[in-house]
Parts: C-alpha cells; sequence; structure tokens
C-alpha cells in the first residue's frame, strides 16, 4: 500500500499490553515512520481523532465489544 499512497498512514488511538507487541511489529515490517501512536485519548482529542479519520477499525476478539461504545462513538462522528 505505501508504494501506492506513500503518504499514507496508520494511527493507533489507545492503549494495552499488545503496543509494544505492534510497535515491534511495524518495525520488522518497515512502515514505523508511517505509524502515529497516540495512546488513549479522551474528550475533544478523541473527538477529534474520529472526525479526522477516514476509517476506523476495531481490533477486537472479544464478545464485549461485538458493538461496544468506540464504534457508537465512531458512528457518531461520521465514521
Amino acid at each position: 500500500m505505501l508504494r501506492e499512497v506513500p503518504d499514507a498512514r496508520v494511527e493507533i488511538v489507545g492503549s494495552g499490553d499488545w503496543i509494544p507487541d505492534l510497535q515491534e511489529l511495524a518495525t520488522e515490517l518497515g512502515i514505523a515512520d508511517s505509524v502515529v501512536w497516540h495512546g488513549a485519548l479522551f474528550g475533544d482529542d478523541l473527538t477529534r481523532a474520529y472526525q479526522h479519520a477516514t476509517a476506523l477499525v476495531l481490533p477486537s476478539t472479544t464478545d464485549s465489544e461485538n458493538f461496544g461504545t468506540v464504534l457508537i462513538e465512531a458512528m457518531a462522528c461520521g465514521r
């Protein structure tokens, strides 16, 4: 994808035990410079992140997040 859209970037919002593994994977894949790590965002900062996103991905693997707050917030921001 970066060959086709060199300015593309992935912005990660949130925190968790898996962040260091994902950062390592981004480095291994050679895309670390195209990934922005925001950490946990709240209030207006979170709203802006939703509003500026082209797409939202919720990488949850648990039933508790099948249709959670993250998706409702993103839809409320038009994503």
